[in-house]
């Protein structure tokens, strides 16, 4: 969001509650983000953003993989599409009638940058949440002075 890695900042979003997703089978992001996909999934189609929050553990697989927050974001906005047919199918959609056409991607967020990447947490485990947004609600980043 425009803050170089050296400083602190806040997020603050009003959402839905987190869901959790575990680290399995080894540190390739590919592999893993394929889970982070399917979570965002359930949220449904249409939220107005996604957090997703990356533990430092999983942050170190990340940066040792050399992959950037965009790539992150447009590798989960990718995997988190489903045709319309589906959604449409699973009723998860409000107005069907708007899909023209059923094999049309529709992705969770309107594009890779409604998926907010950031680091949090402490040394916990291997974890990711993902965090859907509440109705047509975004988040707000503030850079943040830490006093000792």
């Amino acid at each position: 969001k425009g803050f170089d890695g050296g400083s602190s900042t806040v997020t603050v979003v009003a959402a839905y509650s987190p869901l959790q997703v575990s680290v399995y089978g080894g540190k390739d992001p590919g592999s893993f983000l394929a889970s982070v996909a399917h979570a965002m999934i359930g949220l449904g189609p249409s939220i107005s953003e996604i957090l997703v929050v990356l533990s430092p553990e999983v942050m170190q697989y990340v940066n040792e993989a050399g992959w950037s927050r965009q790539q992150i974001q447009e590798f989960l906005w990718e995997k988190a599409q489903l045709p319309a047919r589906e959604w449409i199918a699973w009723r998860r959609v409000e107005h069907p009638e708007n899909f023209t056409d059923q094999d049309q991607l529709v992705g969770c967020v309107a594009d890779p940058s409604r998926i907010t990447v950031v680091a949090a947490g402490g040394a916990a485990g291997v974890y990711i949440d993902v965090i859907g947004s509440w109705g047509n609600s975004r988040s707000v980043t503030r850079k943040i002075e830490v006093r000792s």
